[in-house]
């Protein structure tokens, strides 16, 4: 929490209720502290779900506000565009409904960016049928990455949008996870999978498995690994492409600019510190179709590094000291681990935007603490994560929190803000 800021506690709010409207249509009413694993347990009994993340305990507000990629995105979109209303607290207390029909323009925007605008207390998602999930997890070890990135590109460019596939890399393995979604029987999806995943399996994976399981047991597969407690810093990057060939390539010697984005990753990853990785998400698809706040919803692909570990304990010699004193001692030492990761984070993130046109990330998994500050270099970087959408945004900004009080986000500033700011830096010139 950032100092100065308040912190609104939602989480006994975490009610959960699935029903249809008046035509028929399924429906979920989730409350603002919800975890996603809450709205799964109750959409899987009646074999529906909402698109939503790629674990099981983030937080749905979090994720669905600032967008929301995961397993199901290509073929339904982002989690935002399940949305069929909210109810927020406004900066003055006001407690409206935002909808196409109530607030139309504070619909739009809260599908993207809808931190800047309230503190939502209950969401309406439109339902999907979606049981059972074919899945495949493949791990090759690093060695073989210039044939498996090969195929990678191939699979993405041509992947119709019931197909994603997701790939993790560190120094020593390279992890590929492929899924598909559709309505076909148990023994059809798994035969769809395995028709689909044929390629990879014959570059020898050291592991492979095939699976059909339910989507709620998906959602929970990586929930240990991004267990609370730890410390993580993550940083993102979209990319507009993956080579120069479109996916068309036969063998990565004919795409100079996969090898040379390859070379990078694995360059970087050698100078990383411990237990950090490299992970892609497969985008397009039916992500490319929504309308809302959310930007750059044309890239191919979204990848961000990763870095994990545990807090530092205070060593015995402080140990004598005051409760505040120790209390200071562990923040300093917790902002020293930090920097360590975030330096990395940073250089990896520097030497990668020369593969892509877009260079700002995913703001849902961007660790950047200077991005909500009212000056330059963040407003231009919130210009380049929203795009085209930036102005209509600030217009929004103006009509709902004109004075920017939901400030500790990925900020949009307001006219009045920028005004105020540019007014005092004058004055302290002349001063």
């Amino acid at each position: 929490v950032q100092d100065g800021a308040a912190l609104i506690d939602l989480s006994g709010m975490r009610g959960v209720h699935v029903y249809k409207d008046s035509n028929g249509i399924d429906l979920v009413h989730v409350e603002g502290g919800a975890q996603w694993r809450d709205l799964d347990r109750e959409t899987s009994r009646y074999r529906l779900a909402c698109p939503g993340g790629l674990i099981s305990t983030t937080g749905v507000a979090g994720l669905t506000l600032g967008g929301g990629i995961g397993w199901l995105s290509r073929r339904f979109g982002l989690a935002c565009d399940s949305l069929e209303s909210l109810e927020l607290v406004t900066c003055k207390g006001d407690v409206i409904t935002a909808s196409s029909k109530e607030n139309s323009d504070l619909f739009w925007a809260m599908k993207g960016a809808g931190a800047n605008f309230g503190i939502v207390t209950s969401f309406t998602f439109r339902l999907q049928n979606v049981s059972d999930i074919a899945y495949c997890i493949l791990q090759y070890p690093s060695e073989k990455r210039y044939e498996i990135f090969a195929l990678y590109s191939k699979l993405i460019h041509n992947a119709p949008n019931s197909t994603s596939f997701y790939i993790f890399v560190d120094l020593e393995n390279i992890t590929i996870i492929g899924v598909y979604t559709d309505t076909s029987t148990f023994d059809q999806l798994y035969e769809k999978i395995a028709e689909i995943t044929e390629p990879l399996f014959k570059l020898s994976p050291q592991v492979g498995e095939i699976e059909v399981k339910p989507y709620w047991q998906l959602q929970r597969q990586f929930d240990v690994g991004n267990a609370s407690g730890k410390c993580y810093y993550w940083k993102s990057l979209y990319l507009d492409k993956l080579g120069s060939s479109g996916g068309s390539l036969q063998n990565i010697r004919e795409d100079s600019e996969l090898k040379s984005f390859v070379d990078d990753i694995f360059d970087c990853l050698k100078g990383a510190p411990e237990r950090t990785s490299v992970e892609f998400m497969h985008l397009g698809g039916a992500i490319c179709e929504g309308q809302s706040a959310f930007g750059n919803r044309n890239a191919l692909l979204e990848m961000h590094s990763i870095s994990v570990w545990n807090p530092p304990a205070l060593p015995r010699p402080f140990q004598s000291l005051s409760a505040q004193e120790q209390q200071s001692k562990m923040a300093q030492m917790k902002e020293e681990q930090k920097k360590v990761y975030s330096q990395w984070a940073q250089s990896f993130y520097d030497r990668m935007t020369k593969h892509t046109k877009i260079s700002v990330g995913y703001s849902n998994v961007t660790c950047d603490e200077n991005i909500n500050n009212s000056n330059t270099d963040a407003e231009q970087k919130m210009r380049r994560s929203f795009g085209e959408n930036y102005n209509k945004l600030v217009e929004i900004k103006d009509k709902f929190d004109p004075n920017n009080f939901f400030h500790y986000n990925h900020n949009v500033t307001p006219k009045a803000t920028k005004v105020w700011k540019k007014s005092k830096q004058e004055s302290e010139k002349k001063g």
